[in-house]
């Protein structure tokens, strides 16, 4: 009688241990940063970096070309 009840104990152990291995820790909460208001910059002047000159045109790719250098460079 007292082997089957330690084997029934020893069962019920296993299992706890077994579900409790299964049991995944809780992430953190997330920093809470605050918020940053949208659109406070304004539109940056363009100028090519070699020679400082406005391009005058900008393709689809975002890619200008300066006239006075004729420099490509990519606007971003």
């Amino acid at each position: 009688m007292g082997l089957w009840v330690l084997s029934i104990d020893l069962i019920c152990v296993g299992i706890v241990v077994a579900r409790g291995a299964l049991l995944r820790p809780l992430l953190p909460h997330a920093i809470r940063q605050p918020m940053v208001p949208a659109g406070l910059k304004g539109p940056v002047p363009l100028s090519c970096p070699n020679c400082g000159a406005p391009p005058v045109n900008v393709d689809r790719f975002g890619v200008a070309t300066c006239t006075y250098c004729n420099t490509r460079f990519i606007v971003r």
